[in-house]
C-alpha cells in the first residue's frame, strides 16, 4: 500500500514524501491539530535541526580547507582564528594549522572575531563589506589584525567552495 498523501497548493501538486515546504507545513500542523482534538499523542515525531546558516558555512569551509588548494592557502597563515556569535552563544574555530573549521572554542587563537550570526552570513555571502562592518562596530576583532587580513586572502582563494 502506498502511504503517499497528495496535497494541493498554489504551485500545483506535491507528493508527500518528499514534501515541499508548503505541503510539509500543512501536513505537520494538520496532524498536530488532529492529535490535539482527539487528545491523543501524535503518531509522528520530528526533530528540528539545530543547524544554522553559520553551521553550513563552516562545514563548507572545513571541506574547502581539506582540499589541496585549501591546504596550500592555509599553510601561508598557519594560525587559529575564532568566531563568536553573542546573539546565539555559539563559537566556531578556523584552525589553519590543521586545515579545518569546527564548532567550539579555542583559548590560544591568534585572532578572534565577535559579531552577530546574521552579520556573518551577510559577510560570507559577499553582501557586506568587512571594513564597513568593522567601522560601523558590527564586527569586533581581538588579536592580530594582520592575521585577520591574511584570513580574508585565504577565504578568497577558496572562493566558490564556501
Amino acid at each position: 500500500m502506498d502511504a503517499r498523501i497528495v496535497l494541493s497548493h498554489t504551485d500545483g501538486w506535491c507528493l508527500f514524501p518528499p514534501p515541499c515546504v508548503t505541503c510539509f507545513t500543512l501536513l505537520y500542523f494538520t496532524l498536530l491539530y488532529r492529535s490535539f482534538l482527539t487528545r491523543q499523542l501524535p503518531f509522528f515525531c520530528f526533530t528540528l535541526s539545530s543547524n544554522t546558516m553559520a553551521d553550513a558555512i563552516f562545514q563548507k569551509m572545513s571541506a574547502a580547507l581539506a582540499t589541496p588548494v585549501g591546504k596550500e592557502a592555509a599553510s601561508k597563515v598557519n594560525e587559529i582564528i575564532t568566531y563568536e556569535f553573542p546573539d546565539t552563544g555559539v563559537s566556531y574555530v578556523i584552525d589553519l594549522k590543521a586545515c579545518k573549521a569546527y564548532k567550539g572554542k579555542c583559548e590560544d587563537a591568534a585572532a578572534s572575531f565577535k559579531m552577530d550570526e546574521a552579520v556573518f552570513v551577510e559577510l560570507a555571502s559577499g553582501k557586506a563589506d568587512p571594513m564597513g562592518l568593522f567601522m560601523e562596530g558590527k564586527i569586533e576583532l581581538d588579536g592580530d589584525t594582520d592575521i585577520a587580513m591574511k584570513l580574508g586572502k585565504v577565504l578568497k582563494k577558496l572562493g566558490n567552495a564556501i
